[in-house]
């Protein structure tokens, strides 16, 4: 067959047939023909359609590459939230055991992943969950203000909430909300620009603010609490205060932000105050070893 040549179909057949039947000495050779590729053209209209839709990556690493099958795979766990925007993946190695490939294989899903946008590979850091940023406005970030290299800019955050929860349990907070029995205790996790990731805990009055408990994980996920506080129940953070010191970081929030144990980092505590110098909040952080430089404000500018 000649390169460039449409493919036949029963309905190029008809034409070519009402050119042939006007004499009728070929008539009962048309009807043959066009019979017989009639019975053809499925197979070939289906080999076209096969051509012309998207593809459906099949989960099952036999009937589709590997590394394809591992794509797909990954992409169904950060579509079914299993993994979100700043959530780092494990190692190639442990990916590679995980879904029972070789390592060359697992290099290669992860390679066509950060081609497509879906991941973000940060050299001598990991492979984390591309997404939007916790905000791209930078007036709504009042803490964990990380400059860029330009020293004016901010870095990108992403939040992922581990837990909201109500407790009664004792701590710096106890007596900064005096009288109260109960609190809201909101953990999270703040990755820096896929460079690293802090732990939080952020504990406010029961009394205030017992409607989110009523909240999904999901919900407060990429939230800006400064803000969300204010535009939610209309009590805004007028100042802070900061305590920060050297502290060696315990070992549940080694396993939690990926360092190692034993990893000496900072302890943050953020003390936030509304109208008539009440307490609205109180936020625990721990920071690994980093070389970003952090802006702290007392007041919104």
């Amino acid at each position: 067959m000649c390169q460039g040549r449409a493919p036949v179909t029963t309905e190029s057949v008809d034409f070519v047939m009402a050119e042939r039947t006007r004499n009728p000495a070929n008539a009962r050779m048309a009807a043959q023909s066009k019979a017989r590729i009639a019975k053809d053209a499925p197979a070939r209209t289906g080999a076209r359609m096969a051509t012309s839709i998207p593809l459906r990556i099949a989960t099952d690493f036999g009937k589709t590459p590997k590394y394809m099958a591992m794509y797909q795979r990954i992409l169904e766990r950060v579509q079914a939230g299993e993994w979100k925007p700043g959530d780092q993946l494990p190692g190639e190695l442990d990916l590679a055991r995980e879904m029972q490939v070789s390592l060359g294989t697992a290099q290669k899903a992860l390679r066509v992943l950060s081609d497509h946008g879906i991941v973000v590979r940060r050299h001598g850091h990991g492979t984390f969950i591309a997404g939007a940023p916790t905000s791209r406005d930078p007036t709504e970030i009042r803490n964990f203000r990380f400059l860029a290299d330009d020293g004016a800019s901010l870095l990108p955050l992403y939040t992922r909430v581990l837990e909201i929860a109500k407790t009664n349990e004792a701590g710096p907070w106890s007596d900064l909300f005096t009288g109260e029995e109960y609190f809201v205790r909101i953990a999270r996790v703040i990755n820096v620009n896929f460079e690293f990731q802090n732990y939080s805990q952020l504990f406010l009055p029961n009394s205030r603010f017992s409607a989110l408990l009523q909240l999904g994980l999901q919900d407060l996920d990429g939230i800006a609490m400064t803000h969300f506080i204010e535009e939610r129940f209309h009590i805004p953070t007028l100042h802070f205060v900061h305590h920060i010191r050297r502290a060696e970081l315990p070992a549940n929030v080694c396993k939690i932000i990926d360092v190692a144990p034993g990893t000496v980092g900072s302890e943050w505590e953020i003390l936030g105050f509304t109208y008539g110098d009440k307490a609205v909040s109180y936020q625990h952080i721990y920071l690994p070893p980093h070389d970003r430089r952090l802006e702290l404000r007392d007041t919104p500018r």
